[in-house]
């Protein structure tokens, strides 16, 4: 049975680390496309379940999710 929720995965041990890969232009290049947003971090597995709550699927993450240096 696969692991569907963040309880689950915290259950299990999991780490969580996202990405936020942004290509398309740049600001101060002009209109250069390169890559605008290179950011990699892990996630505090506790603090997420107590903000997002044990049932919450972790598909859902990807959608819940925004990187702090993309305004």
């Amino acid at each position: 049975m696969p692991i569907q929720t963040l309880g689950e995965a915290w259950k299990f041990g999991w780490r969580v680390r996202v990405r936020c890969l942004l290509i398309g232009p740049h600001h101060k290049r002009g209109h250069r496309d390169g890559v605008r947003c290179d950011t990699v971090a892990e996630l505090d597995m506790p603090t997420l379940i107590w903000t997002r709550g044990e049932a919450m699927a972790l598909d859902l993450l990807r959608e819940r999710l925004r990187c702090p240096n993309m305004r």
